[in-house]
């Protein structure tokens, strides 16, 4: 996300916040819909290196070894070869999960904003379509994470519901233009008029990227 950011005009990364959900980068550009969505893509994007090393480990590890995610039960008695494999496997439900989760605030919710936008959707009825969206599967995790026993998938179906809700607000109260999601790209309709780029804006993580 940061280096992403960085290449775009006036782009700055002013720090990178992990917590218990995954990291929050705080970044500050200008950018069209189609630009921003390049910046939330390139969180996700970075999984794909780290999981074909995790694999080429992998294969190091136990040339013979047929690669199956023994997700349950005991482990095997090669350490070393589980390591690889969960680390593989966490790699790959990662990319899966914050590309094609379309809840704001994890990536895959960034990129479907910005496609609205990209196609000439209006930003108010955008807003509205992603914080609505991202509700309907926060719910979703939330009663995952209850049915089996998940502190984590509650916790993350917590967080995706209370940021989606605070953009409704925002869209609501006119204000759509200050939240982080949107304030990139409509800067730029107003940097003829001498508009400046938003001061700084957090995304990334688990929420961003998990």
């Amino acid at each position: 996300h940061c280096i992403a950011a960085r290449r775009l005009p006036g782009g700055v990364a002013r720090c990178i916040l992990l917590w218990p959900l995954g990291g929050l980068a705080v970044l500050g550009y200008s950018a069209s819909p189609q630009e921003d969505m390049w910046v939330a893509l390139a969180g996700p994007l970075t999984h794909l290196p780290m999981g074909a090393l995790w694999a080429a480990l992998v294969a190091a590890a136990h040339p013979e070894h047929h690669l199956t995610l023994r997700l349950m039960g005991p482990l095997s008695d090669h350490f070393l070869l589980d390591l690889c494999i969960a680390g593989l496997f966490l790699n790959v439900s990662l990319f899966l999960f914050n590309l094609f989760v379309p809840a704001y605030p994890l990536d895959g919710g960034r990129v479907f904003a910005n496609a609205l936008l990209s196609s000439g959707v209006e930003p108010n009825r955008a807003g509205r379509v992603t914080a609505y969206l991202a509700l309907a599967i926060a719910a979703a995790i939330f009663a995952a994470g209850v049915f089996t026993a998940n502190i984590f998938a509650i916790l993350v179906g917590v967080h995706v519901a209370s940021q989606s809700f605070q953009l409704l607000q925002f869209v609501q109260t006119g204000v759509l233009h200050l939240h982080p999601l949107f304030a990139h790209s409509l800067s730029r309709v107003g940097a003829g008029a001498g508009a400046a780029p938003p001061a700084g804006a957090a995304f990334g993580g688990a929420g961003h990227r998990l």
